[in-house]
């Protein structure tokens, strides 16, 4: 939870420091992207923070060991963040958390037949 000046206690969006910054500050027209960590949280990040989180993603698709990252150490008011989306013609930011756990449920199955092929041939 995190305290807003404008919508009171609210629920925090996770996110990348340079979105945050354009959801507080600027109002920058940054693309934003959704990542699901594995608490099934999601997490909005720039493109170059995206780009951190999916090279990891995908060496964890490939049965990589690494631990999760965090993929991002601020954050902002949930309302805050939607009204941003809306505001930067992004749309709802519920449809992009749905393609994300999406995202993140098919890269699930990739690691576990990853693994699972990989434990079938060292037997």
């Amino acid at each position: 939870m995190v305290e807003c000046e404008i919508h009171g206690l609210s629920f925090i969006a996770p996110c990348c420091e340079h979105l945050q910054d354009a959801v507080l500050e600027t109002r920058e027209r940054l693309r934003a992207f959704v990542v699901i960590d594995g608490l099934g949280d999601p997490n909005y990040l720039c493109a170059a923070c995206h780009a951190r989180a999916k090279a990891w993603l995908d060496s964890y698709a490939s049965g990589a060991a690494s631990p999760e990252p965090p993929f991002s150490e601020t954050g902002v008011c949930g309302q805050c963040m939607r009204d941003w989306y809306l505001e930067t013609g992004q749309g709802d930011r519920s449809d992009a958390v749905v393609a994300a756990r999406a995202e993140r449920a098919d890269i699930e199955v990739r690691r576990t037949a990853t693994l699972a092929a990989a434990a079938a041939k060292s037997r």
